[in-house]
């Protein structure tokens, strides 16, 4: 039985496909025809798509990146741009600017990828689509600048905060360390939707570390 909002076992396969595809690039150094049966072998995991509808949508949009990525090396224009266009529809659904940016840019890049193998009446519509995905490339870009700018600034304050309160003792401290980890968890937030990776986990490790000498 799964526990609620934890991934499926059919999301967590898809999960565990998306973590075996560094081998395949690896494997990809060969012979033509030995790349080619790779690559066909690959492209035929298209059913753990198909079993996890309801894989979290960035797990649902990497797929498809990887998908679309594997087409167009198999000169597939048309399926690598239906692919790459799901994963385009995916991002452009994410409340976070960050991850969305991410699976915009990749999407475009790999559509854009596949003009020269598409027909005229194809290639037109993917030119139109491309200009779509500029603009909410763009519009999500905008949004990760300033919820970055913020996050940072956010953090700067509470990591100021925690080294003013070396100078204060007893329940003035305990005020300014409280201040800290509030500016320090919405620092978090901010710099995970922004995709800051490397400076959420700082503002991670200031929370535990306020937690750890409050307690």
């Amino acid at each position: 039985m799964t526990t609620p909002g934890a991934p499926s076992k059919a999301e967590l396969e898809l999960r565990a496909w998306l973590d075996e595809l560094p081998a395949l690039g690896a494997a990809l150094d060969t012979t033509p025809d030995a790349r080619k049966v790779l690559l066909e072998d690959a492209a035929a995991d298209t059913w753990l798509l198909d079993q996890a509808p309801n894989a979290h949508p960035v797990v649902l949009a990497r797929s498809h990146l990887a998908h679309a990525a594997i087409q167009s090396l198999l000169d597939d224009g048309d399926a690598a741009v239906e692919h790459a266009r799901r994963a385009v529809d995916l991002g452009s659904t994410l409340a976070a600017p960050g991850p969305r940016l991410a699976i915009l840019a990749q999407g475009g890049a790999l559509a854009a990828g596949t003009l020269g193998k598409l027909r005229a009446a194809r290639r037109r519509e993917v030119q139109h689509m491309l200009v779509d995905v500029a603009e909410a490339a763009a519009e999500a870009y905008a949004e990760q600048a300033e919820l970055s700018r913020r996050g940072v600034a956010t953090l700067t304050a509470a990591l100021a905060l925690v080294d003013s309160s070396t100078a204060v003792r007893g329940a003035a401290r305990d005020a300014v360390r409280s201040r800290a980890r509030a500016l320090a968890v919405d620092a978090r937030a901010d710099l995970a939707r922004a995709g800051e990776v490397a400076k959420a986990r700082l503002a991670s490790e200031t929370i535990a570390t306020l937690d750890g000498k409050r307690a």
